[in-house]
């Protein structure tokens, strides 16, 4: 698996993985979105099995992230269980939180 240095780097590349899973993602529509402490924010899109991905605040997301680039990076690069992020307060989530499993499976 690819490791990631930056949340720009997993956005940017974010649609041709989810283009490899299509098939498993198919039926698993929703909007998320990413935000980071520092201020950036990254909306994604599932739908139809592909994903689309914007550097913008989605204000109507189905279900929200919001951490600082590194403690996401280390989920993203498997580095932190999300569920010992959300434990020790290094994520926080909003939302549909069954939707996120759909992103999380992209990983």
């Amino acid at each position: 698996m690819k490791q990631y240095a930056s949340a720009e780097e997993f956005a940017r590349d974010l649609p041709g993985i989810a283009e490899g899973m299509r098939d498993q993602l198919k039926g698993h529509d929703g909007t998320f979105c990413l935000k980071l402490k520092d201020g950036r924010n990254y909306s994604v899109e599932l739908k139809d099995g592909l994903a689309s991905v914007s550097e913008t605040e989605n204000a109507a997301a189905e279900c929200t992230v919001t951490a600082d680039e590194k403690a996401l990076m280390d989920m993203i690069n498997g580095k932190l269980s999300p569920v010992k992020a959300l434990l020790f307060g290094k994520v926080g989530v909003k939302g549909d939180v069954m939707k996120l499993k759909n992103l999380m499976s992209l990983l």
